[in-house]
């Protein structure tokens, strides 16, 4: 399905005058939920009994938020374009099959995304994966191929002609001619209810990419008085469990699932950008994976095996566009992450029988790319005179810290005369994963970042993948292998590009003197205050500050109202929100000169948030100011800076 929410090529939003709100935002915010249990099943009894489930699903939601090209639009505080997706997909494939000879299957194949791969190799580690059983000698069956099973399965022909086998249209029918009439009708309906091999390979071969995008394409010009934010997030919960239990004097038997991810999170910025504060770019991503496979075969002679496969290749992207243009912002994040809650596989075998030949197969792997980037981009006009955007900060991380990284887990247990079986477990993590800020003038176009602050680009995945595998073989004569791999080799960089151009602030500037910044000139004990009426307030509540109003004085915080208690040192002032403190400063504010006033603004846990102003002044000329533009989190301080 499809979800957008778009303001148009060419839109003009509050740009016909009149003075609006200090709360004035503009909210672009597409989202798509979906949710799909699904279940296949069969039971299969006779002298030949061939059972099989059959369970495939793709998914490919587009979740969009934009804004188009050439439009113009502005607020007095936010604006705000987000696209928020969640798929939550359970699926589950069991058949059993009994009788003399007895052949069973289940397979549940589903990918969130894009096309579902069709061949898997148990030995590759690159991105098509899948199964390959091979002969034992040739004392077992072989499936060369279990792709072909799957796809008789879907083609329902095995079954068809299983079920009608016996002519129900004799003149003395028998019992078993009776239930074989009935078995004609129910192959019929079956034929007649569900989709062929060919609808089913179109939707496994179909290239739409599903994924959520939130974009602020070319030509647009955004105004925030407060923050920009451009925000695409993807939540994605798959969970796929196939079984299978044949109970046959000669039983071949295999369960295999398969759960794929594609698609991903998009987030983009282009365009002239203007933010009183702050410009975010956020991609992330956030998985829960799981798929747990079993097969249970018992007989004379029985072949079993079960294999599971999870695999991640989906992308997390996000970049300010070749041309963008950051004329104002006291900090820029442009953030691409991928994480997992659970990413886990297990397959599981189990096989008892006078000759038993088992394996188990589980792969949990992660590929696909996690990028944050800058390109040929602008920060700060070139017309202007002194930098206008402080720091900028572009990361990329897959897998770090706090994300479950790949588990994979094979057992594999065969009982009986003459008994082999195997297992094999692969947890590979190879993500592309790249931060950077240039493009290397590939459109004609210039990387320039002139800052008052810093550049930060970092690019990081700290993923630990764990293999495990167990084979019990028990027989007069046994054989028994596990091979287990474990590989963690990212492709990991960060970088500035050919011909880009950083210019940072130079050597720390002249420190102005700010009298008894830290409000420490008369250290406090903890909890001891001044400057409330009724509580001893002082004549002059705070040493070289001036006061205008009640309740206002310094105080030392305890661990209730801030848990971290002051930020540096010991006091800090408090406010009830009528009354303010300023100083004059020495120094007269000169041209051509950039000045940073930095604060540290709290959020108390014990009473509510008042609010607060922070300006800077020359004579009685304001310059500038933040009104109310941080909202902390009660019981932490974060920091007002202007400039």
């Amino acid at each position: 399905s499809d979800t957008n929410a778009v303001v148009g090529k060419g839109a003009r939003i509050n740009q016909a005058g009149g003075t609006p709100g200090n709360t004035q935002s503009v909210s672009v915010t597409a989202g798509n939920d979906v949710s799909v249990t699904n279940g296949a099943g069969g039971l299969f009894l006779g002298l030949a009994a061939l059972g099989g489930a059959i369970d495939v699903g793709i998914v490919r939601n587009n979740t969009t938020a934009s804004i188009g090209e050439g439009a113009v639009v502005g607020a007095a505080a936010d604006v705000d374009v987000h696209a928020v997706s969640r798929e939550n997909v359970q699926s589950t494939a069991f058949s059993s099959a009994e009788g003399a000879v007895g052949i069973g299957g289940s397979v549940s194949a589903w990918t969130l995304g894009k096309k579902l791969e069709s061949t898997y190799d148990t030995v590759s580690t690159t991105g098509n994966d899948a199964l390959q059983l091979s002969s034992h000698d040739g004392q077992s069956p072989t499936y060369s191929d279990f792709g072909s099973y799957g796809d008789g399965q879907a083609n329902r022909t095995d079954a068809s002609t299983a079920l009608s086998s016996y002519d129900a249209d004799a003149s003395s029918p028998t019992g078993s001619m009776l239930a074989a009439g009935i078995g004609d009708t129910a192959a019929n309906n079956m034929v007649a209810a569900t989709p062929g091999s060919t609808e089913v390979q179109d939707a496994i071969d179909s290239d739409d990419t599903g994924g959520t995008t939130a974009e602020i394409l070319t030509g647009s010009t955004i105004t925030a008085g407060n923050d920009i934010r451009v925000t695409a997030k993807e939540r994605t919960d798959l969970k796929v469990y196939t079984g299978g239990v044949n109970v046959d004097a000669i039983g071949i038997g295999a369960s295999v699932g398969v759960a794929q991810v594609r698609g991903g999170a998009v987030a983009h910025a282009d365009g002239q950008l203007t933010a009183g504060s702050l410009l975010q770019i956020e991609s992330e991503s956030n998985s829960d994976l799981s798929n747990k496979a079993l097969i249970v075969q018992a007989g004379l002679t029985a072949a079993a095996a079960g294999v599971a496969t999870v695999e991640d290749h989906s992308l997390q992207e996000a970049y300010l566009g070749d041309g963008a243009v950051v004329v104002d912002a006291k900090s820029v994040d442009i953030l691409a992450t991928r994480s997992f809650d659970e990413f886990k596989s297990h397959a599981e075998e189990i096989g008892v029988a006078g000759a038993a030949v088992g394996a188990s197969v589980a792969q949990a792997k992660v590929f696909g790319s996690t990028v944050a980037y800058a390109g040929d981009v602008q920060f700060t006009q070139a017309a202007a005179a002194t930098p206008q955007v402080g720091d900028v900060t572009i990361t990329a991380t897959s897998l770090g810290n706090g994300s479950a990284s790949p588990f994979a887990r094979a057992d594999a247990t065969a009982a009986g005369l003459f008994v082999g079986d195997g297992n094999r477990a692969d947890a590979i993590v190879k993500p592309t994963v790249d931060a950077h800020f240039g493009a290397g003038n590939l459109n004609g176009k210039s990387a320039v970042a002139n800052l008052y602050g810093d550049l930060k680009i970092t690019a990081n995945s700290t993923a630990e993948p764990d293999a495990e595998g167990y084979g019990i073989a028990a027989g007069s004569t046994a054989v028994g292998v596990s091979q287990t791999t474990a590989t963690a080799s990212p492709n990991v960089t960060a970088y500035v590009a050919d011909k880009a151009t950083v210019n940072l602030p130079g050597p720390a500037g002249t420190a102005i003197s700010i009298d008894n910044a830290g409000f420490e000139e008369f250290v406090l004990s903890d909890g001891q205050f001044t400057g409330l009426s009724g509580n001893g307030m002082t004549a002059d509540p705070i040493p070289g500050w001036t006061v205008t109003g009640d309740g206002i004085g310094t105080t030392n915080p305890t661990t209730s109202q801030f848990p971290n208690e002051a930020p540096e040192g010991f006091n800090i002032a408090h406010n009830n929100g009528s009354s303010s403190i300023s100083q004059v400063l020495t120094p007269v504010l000169t041209a051509n000169t950039v000045y940073r006033l930095s604060v540290d603004v709290g959020n108390r846990l014990d009473t509510d948030f008042p609010g607060y102003a922070v300006q800077l002044w020359a004579g009685d000329t304001l310059l500038t100011e933040d009104n109310n533009q941080l909202n902390p989190t009660a019981g932490t301080f974060e920091k007002s800076v202007l400039t």
